[in-house]
């Protein structure tokens, strides 16, 4: 909206308004708003992929028997010893 006006005020009020350079600036205006739209639609996608990996991680996790945990935990600790 705020550009359309600005172009249509140089169109009234600029006698010898360049029409080359209005082109190429549309062009560049609506290649920065598709940019735009592109970068936000890829943001919900990576934002909706990302949560149902970390949700599935999440449920694995959590179904882990709690034996094997304190043997992997054991085993953890044991290597962290070695390498300290």
């Amino acid at each position: 909206g705020i550009v359309e006006f600005f172009i249509y005020l140089l169109h009234k009020y600029h006698n010898n308004f360049n029409f080359e350079m209005e082109v190429v600036f549309v062009d560049v205006h609506f290649m920065l708003f598709y940019t735009a739209v592109f970068n936000a639609i890829q943001s919900v996608l990576v934002r909706v992929v990302s949560a149902r990996r970390t949700d599935r991680a999440w449920v694995q996790t959590e179904d882990i028997d709690i034996g094997h945990y304190v043997a992997i935990r054991k085993e953890f600790d044991r290597v962290d010893n070695e390498l300290k």
